[in-house]
């Protein structure tokens, strides 16, 4: 119906212009017909015309460009946009049309200029700083990106992918608990998906949200199908940091189940068996890995912990000098000084601790300050 009405109106226009052929208006009219109906060429004639006959007529060069953009020709759409400007600065359209140009041609600044220019003219639009948040974000600008995004969401706060984008930037620049925030209401929202589950259940784990963790990660288990090694290895550590030992030892033991050789697995087996009081099971999970690789070094920091709790110092000392001359961390040199510290070797217990100062152990300088100082 809608194109039997412009095929109608130029027909109407057609007879004016016969009449009088330099009737700019009635040819920039029959340009706007021919575009809405698709016939880019006739429609750029048509605005050529009118601009023979009145070069001071913005509106044809704004047809005129989007006539040529949707035909493909950017550079001459990029010019008419350009004179659209010159005559009439405060022209809102002319700069967010002018800015698809620029992205299209990779422009990215020039584009964020153009929309920068509608917002200062007063185009408070959401989907306005929407797209110049995504232009900052392309440019590696995230702090101005999420600006950017947190102006839109006020315009619009049930704006779903305005949520999803902005919870994935807080979540690069570190800010968990905003991408959370952020990554739920998303979902509230109705974005429901694998990658925002996964990435909500990565930013609960690093604001020590493990229960909630769990549930995301389950939700991927069982609803999108996710019953693979990496993800019950997710849920396990979950379970793991939140003490929930027994469902810890569950979930470890599926991830071995589909990878024999996953050492990380059998360690943290091996760890929670012990806070079960399973000696016995920890043991055969740590014997296992040193015959499958001799050279783990965690293995022997983490039995070598397991000895020192149960007071095997001896078997400890072995282990955690073990793990040190194989992959020395701040941990294994903190234990070995507690070691030194109970044979009263003191300068070596000294000696250790500011190794492990050195990597970074968090209690290392207050034990260091009040026992050797």
């Amino acid at each position: 119906m809608a194109s039997n009405k412009y095929s109608d109106a130029t027909k109407s226009f057609t007879e004016a212009i016969k009449i009088v052929p330099h009737f700019y208006e009635a040819l920039y009219e029959r340009g706007r017909c021919y575009y809405q109906l698709q016939r880019y060429s006739d429609a750029i004639k048509d605005f050529t015309e009118a601009l023979k006959y009145n070069p001071d007529f913005p509106d044809s060069h704004y047809y005129r460009a989007l006539s040529y953009t949707s035909s493909g020709n950017l550079v001459e759409a990029l010019n008419d946009y350009n004179a659209l400007l010159e005559m009439d600065p405060d022209n809102i359209q002319g700069y967010l049309k002018r800015s698809e140009v620029h992205i299209q041609n990779t422009k990215l600044e020039k584009a964020i200029s153009d929309l920068t220019s509608a917002i200062d003219l007063g185009h408070k639009n959401p989907n306005v700083f929407f797209v110049r948040g995504e232009l900052y974000q392309r440019l590696g600008e995230n702090k101005k990106a999420i600006s950017d995004f947190s102006e839109a969401i006020l315009l619009d706060p049930n704006h779903a992918n305005l949520r999803y984008s902005i919870a994935m930037l807080y979540q690069e620049e570190k800010e968990f608990e905003q991408a959370d925030e952020n990554y739920s209401a998303a979902l509230e929202l109705g974005i429901k998906n694998a990658d925002i589950y996964s990435r909500r259940a990565e930013c609960k784990m690093q604001t020590n949200k493990y229960l909630e963790a769990v549930d995301d990660y389950t939700v991927l288990i069982n609803n999108y199908r996710q019953r693979n090694e990496e993800r019950y290895f997710q849920r396990a550590f979950a379970y793991f940091s939140a003490k929930e030992w027994d469902a810890a030892v569950k979930d470890f033991t599926r991830v071995i189940s589909n990878n024999m050789n996953n050492q990380e697995a059998y360690i943290y087996r091996a760890e929670a068996f012990t806070y079960l009081g399973k000696e016995a099971q920890a043991m055969s999970d740590y014997r296992f890995i040193i015959r499958l690789n001799p050279k783990n070094g965690m293995v022997y920091e983490r039995r070598g912990i397991m000895y020192l709790e149960a007071g095997r110092t001896k078997d400890a000392l072995e282990d955690l000098e073990q793990a040190i001359k194989l992959q020395p961390t701040a941990n294994a040199y903190f234990y070995r000084a507690a070691i030194k510290d109970l044979q009263g070797n003191k300068k070596g217990a000294c000696e250790d601790l500011q190794k492990a100062m050195q990597l970074g152990h968090e209690k290392a300088e207050e034990r260091f300050k009040s026992y050797c100082n």
